[in-house]
Parts: structure tokens; sequence; C-alpha cells
């Protein structure tokens, strides 16, 4: 009788660890699951943050310009205003002309840093065959004279002249090809693509040059900087109001700048200066 109730309570024992044990695998399968869902949420979040770091929007410009992104991702790099940077700044800068700015070509201080073809005018109808005259008189292209000249900074004042002749391809593929050609021969020159000044209220020049041309090709302009990683500068609106150049700053044509509105150009680079 003894032998017997022990034989019961050993039974006993062995369904209490079979429940327990039981017990124990389903905890761990349960774990298992638990820790399956939390990592494949998990994941999904880690996804979604690596698109957002890589979104062309939230590229940041080093440079200190202000940037404005594309609707292709490129970056819009644009002067800022800065305090006076003084002459100095001004002659150390060289200068790509067309017939609205030629005249700083008869300006002693910046003379021999100022790029332009013999009459004056730089057509955007033929830009491939462009020749600029140098410092020591010579004709080259504007990529051949920055290539002997190594320029630290170019402002290019073009893209009024032949504007009216070519359409909207033709402009920016022959400016685009213009500044690769100089990116090319002198990588360390900071380039900057001014914006097209518009002529006076009631020109009539035999180019037709218009307001409303004019704010066209400025876009067109934006888009050439936001590819090749020009600088965008909005100097027009130093000598402009209400999108028309003032009479006061054009020369007899209605179209060029004359003395005065020379000035206010050269004003608004010296106050909006690359370091």
């Amino acid at each position: 009788m003894e032998k017997k109730r022990k034989g019961i309570d050993l039974s006993g024992l062995k369904d209490a660890l079979w429940a327990i044990w039981i017990f124990a695998a389903v905890a761990v399968v349960l774990f298992g699951l638990v820790i399956t869902g939390f990592t494949r949420h998990s994941g999904e979040r880690e996804s979604r943050t690596a698109f957002l770091k890589g979104d062309p929007s939230a590229v940041a410009d080093s440079s200190g310009s202000s940037g404005d992104p594309s609707k292709d991702g490129g970056v819009l790099l644009t002067l800022e205003a800065t305090d006076d940077a003084g002459d100095a700044y001004l002659a150390s800068i060289t200068w790509l002309c067309d017939s609205i700015s030629i005249g700083l070509r008869n300006n002693s201080l910046y003379s021999s840093n100022v790029w332009g073809s013999e009459p004056g005018n730089l057509s955007m109808k033929n830009v491939s065959a462009w020749k600029i005259r140098f410092a020591d008189g010579s004709m080259l292209t504007p990529s051949e004279a920055a290539m002997i000249s190594k320029p630290a900074i170019l402002v290019m004042a073009i893209g009024s002249d032949g504007m009216m002749a070519v359409e909207e391809e033709t402009f920016i593929s022959s400016y685009t090809e213009l500044i690769r050609s100089i990116q090319e021969a002198s990588p360390g020159t900071k380039i900057i693509c001014c914006s097209i000044i518009s002529p006076c209220i009631g020109y009539s020049g035999p180019d037709g040059l218009n307001k409303d041309a004019v704010a066209s090709g400025n876009e067109w302009v934006k888009q050439i900087c936001r590819s090749t990683g020009a600088y965008y500068a909005n100097s027009a609106e130093a000598v402009e109001k209400e999108h028309h150049l003032v009479d006061a700053y054009s020369s007899s044509n209605a179209k060029a700048l004359n003395g005065k509105g020379l000035d206010k150009f050269l004003e608004y680079f010296r106050t909006h200066a690359l370091s």
C-alpha cells in the first residue's frame, strides 16, 4: 500500500513537469513572434528614413549662398546681399559683356578685365563663333581666354543680343556649352550669370527685345545655372523699375547702360560679393 502511494505521487510529478514544459514552449514561440513583428516594423521605419535622407530637395549648399531646389532636383545658387566689398573686389572680377554692359570696357579701373567682341555685341545666334578682345589685344574664344588668365570670378552679362532670333532650346544649349567649355578650361573659376536687363518702356530697336521675352530668357538662364552649377545674379533689379530699364540709367538707344547705369550695376556686385 505504501508503494502504491509512491507510484501515484511520481505520476503526478511527471504530469506537472509536462505541463511546465508545454507552457515554456508556448512562451518561446510567442516571444519569437513578437520579436519578428517588431523587427519588421523597425525595418520599414528605417527604409522610410533613408528615403527622406536621399530626397534631392534636402541637399544643402555648402557655398554659403542661397540655394533653391529646381523641379529636376538641381539647386539654383544665388548671390546674397553682403557688406560693400569695395573696388578691390570688383577689380578681381573678369566680365564677359554683350552690348548692354560693354561700356565697362571704357572704365579704366576694369577695362583690362572686360571681355567683349570688337564691335561690342555677342549674339546668341552664334555663341560657338564668339571671339573676344583679350587684354593683349588678341582675339580669342572665351574658353581660350579663361585657359590663359584663369579668372577667380567670371561674371557673364550676356543673353540679350540675338535672343529674339533663337529658340529656347538653342539659347539653353549654346549658353550651357559656353559655360562647360570655360569650366573645362579653368576649373577653379566661379561663374556668375547675370539676369538679362529689359529695355526701357517704348524701346523699338530692330531686335524686338521686350519685357515678356526677357522674363522668359531669365528663366532659361536660371535653368542653365541649375544644370551647370553657375551662380545666378539678379543684377537687373539694380537698374530696373517695374521690369523695365530706368531711363536715367539708359543710353540713347534705350537698351544699353550709360555711365550711371554701369555704376549701379557695379554697386550690385560690390554688395553681393562671393567670399
